[in-house]
């Protein structure tokens, strides 16, 4: 990796695109009355961060072209809308849906690049709504067959997939 001395040069990134993401942060931590992290502490945070969501990404694509061979019609990043007992929308994304090419039946899997990886608070309250009898809504264009408006049937499991 670069030298820190060559990185870093009167109080800016010398790459712009770098900057323009640190100063993009500045933003958001000064919206949120938040203190930021010292530049150098900011970009070891983010380059760690990118490196995860690099490993996330590619885990993902693994286990998409495996689920391919399970299922038909199957599509990536879907957003899905739930209505808690509340009456408040829960939306959260799933990373495959599709439906099982030998009982048709509807498949939705979440992966997890790591065994330890967290489900977002929204995902872990959807995935158990749904399964225990609540339904969801593909929310926005959606993709392929599974339209916005598309519904999710109560009771559908939602696999989360790790690393063995």
């Amino acid at each position: 990796s670069k030298n820190v001395a060559e990185e870093f040069v009167n109080g800016k990134f010398t790459d712009p695109e770098v900057q323009a993401r640190y100063e993009k942060y500045l933003k958001k931590k000064a919206k949120q009355g938040k203190t930021p992290r010292e530049p150098l502490d900011w970009k070891e945070a983010s380059d760690r961060m990118a490196k995860i969501r690099n490993q996330g990404r590619q885990y993902e694509l693994e286990k998409l072209e495996e689920f391919k061979k399970i299922a038909r019609d199957v599509e990536e990043q879907i957003t899905i809308d739930v209505v808690n007992s509340k009456g408040e929308i829960v939306r959260t994304r799933v990373d495959a849906i599709g439906y099982d090419k030998k009982t048709g039946e509807l498949l939705i899997q979440e992966y997890k690049s790591s065994a330890t990886a967290p489900l977002t608070k929204n995902q872990l309250e959807a995935f158990e709504l749904i399964s225990k009898g609540a339904n969801g809504t593909v929310v926005g264009k959606g993709k392929g067959i599974f339209k916005g408006g598309f519904e999710i049937p109560p009771g559908t499991n939602i696999e989360v997939i790790r690393p063995k």
